[in-house]
């Protein structure tokens, strides 16, 4: 709760409107720079190493998939059958639990 009245009284710090707006797009574009360099590293990444994890694509869809250790990049070739058994001895299935 303290941090969102920080960000309050910071956002009505700003003078007009219009230094709002330009630091919001000031954060954007930050953001999309992160974001493209992000997608660099991951690109030269070797993926020694992956880890098989739940991935959701969209609301109410999951399903296990590996992803890099390193760089979190979802990988192309799903899990195969013993990690996905190693995974559910693990973890247990969540797809599979009822909820009461």
């Amino acid at each position: 709760m303290n941090s969102r009245r920080a960000l309050i009284e910071k956002v009505t710090a700003f003078p007009k409107k219009s230094a709002l707006n330009f630091r919001i797009r000031e954060l954007r574009n930050i953001i999309s720079e992160c974001q493209d360099e992000i997608k660099t590293l991951q690109t030269l990444c070797l993926h020694e190493q992956y880890d098989v994890v739940y991935y959701s694509w969209r609301i109410g869809s999951m399903e296990l998939r590996r992803t890099c250790s390193y760089c979190n990049e979802l990988l192309v070739e799903h899990p195969s059958i013993s990690e996905q058994e190693d995974y559910y001895s693990k973890h247990g299935n969540v797809l599979n639990r009822t909820t009461h």
